[in-house]
């Protein structure tokens, strides 16, 4: 009988060593898995927050880039009465029209007028007053002497004392018939970008991005189309420039505005009236202004768009004065409050 028992108990001690056995061993491999699963979990939460973070880092990054003056604008896209339209003649450009379009802007603490969104999301803004009489050329400066300035026509005294081209050029400057160097800047171009530039507050220059404008010469008493052809045809790089007649044509909503017009100023019996692309314009003003474009049928006469809202001849040289609305552009990364009305004109911040 005691055999037996002893026998019971050693087998009975034998299972509760496997049982126990069995029981560690499947701890451990529970423990495993909650290891192997928490480490698992701690790498995936890593990896889902940096790529969260950089994510985060790209979209706010993306929404600073495109949160600028440009994409505000956009947003206010008409397609009718005045306001802010896609340039129908160039692409990523979009240009205001109208009588009163609500796109003044507060510059250097004057009020100017917004042209035109870039491509590269500058803003071409132009001052809304005027101020002059000055000279394009040929001040007693006497800048441009033909000896130095082979473009430019002489004076009956065998001296030039003026040209109509906006600035010096690399080689030749080639107008129509008219072809040679131009090695010295406008007087007009030396004070706006010298003397006017350094005036403005140190936070205007500060906005001012050194932009491309369009200088070529332009055939005289032909179409809009004409004109928007040959514009472009040099450019000058710098700060403070002037309007060019492409931007006067495409401010107007006058629906008889179109490519095929004119509006040459003809010699004598016209009135506004006759001249349709000067309706509709928040760029008109009823006195002379000067364009950057010179005419191709001379080296002296610059086109200007004259009180009658029309297109005519103005001399750049010394005894000719003409009214100026300095245009520059901004900073693509500006950004803007206000509502672009007169009274609560868009601020930079």
């Amino acid at each position: 009988m005691n055999t037996c028992v002893v026998k019971y108990n050693y087998e009975n001690s034998g299972d509760e060593d496997m049982r126990r056995h069995r029981k560690i061993r499947k701890r451990k491999r529970q423990l495993r898995v909650v290891i192997i699963t928490c480490i698992v979990l701690i790498f995936l939460m890593a990896s889902g927050y940096a790529a969260f973070q950089t994510n985060l880092s790209i979209t706010a990054k993306g929404n600073v880039k495109n949160y600028n003056a440009a994409w505000q604008l956009k947003k206010l896209v008409v397609n009718n009465g005045d306001g802010l339209y896609i340039d129908a003649y160039e692409e990523n450009r979009y240009v205001y029209k109208g009588e009163t379009p609500n796109n003044y802007i507060e510059f250097n603490n004057e009020l100017w007028r917004i042209i035109a969104i870039e491509e590269d999301d500058t803003l071409k803004i132009i001052k809304d007053e005027v101020f002059g009489p000055m000279l394009y050329d040929g001040s007693s400066s006497d800048n441009r002497y033909n000896e130095n300035n082979t473009y430019c026509l002489l004076e009956s005294n065998g001296i030039s004392y003026s040209c109509n081209v906006w600035s010096s050029i690399n080689g030749n400057f080639i107008n129509s018939n008219y072809s040679g160097t131009v090695t010295e800047d406008a007087d007009l171009n030396i004070y706006l970008n010298g003397e006017y530039y350094n005036e403005l507050s140190a936070t205007a220059q500060n906005q001012i991005q050194t932009h491309k404008f369009k200088i070529g010469g332009l055939p005289q008493n032909v179409t809009f189309q004409n004109y928007l052809d040959n514009d472009n045809k040099y450019i000058w790089e710098g700060k403070i420039g002037l309007m060019n007649l492409s931007d006067w044509f495409k401010a107007s909503n006058n629906a008889s505005c179109t490519i095929d017009n004119n509006d040459w100023c003809p010699a004598s019996n016209y009135s506004r009236e006759d001249f349709e692309c000067s309706y509709n314009n928040y760029l008109y003003n009823d006195i002379q202004m000067w364009t950057l474009n010179p005419n191709q049928t001379s080296t002296r006469y610059v086109l200007a768009i004259g009180s009658y809202g029309c297109i005519g001849n103005a001399s750049s040289a010394h005894y000719y004065a003409v009214y100026v609305r300095p245009v520059t552009y901004l900073k693509e990364d500006i950004k803007l409050t206000g509502d672009g009305t007169a009274t609560n004109p868009y601020q930079i911040s």
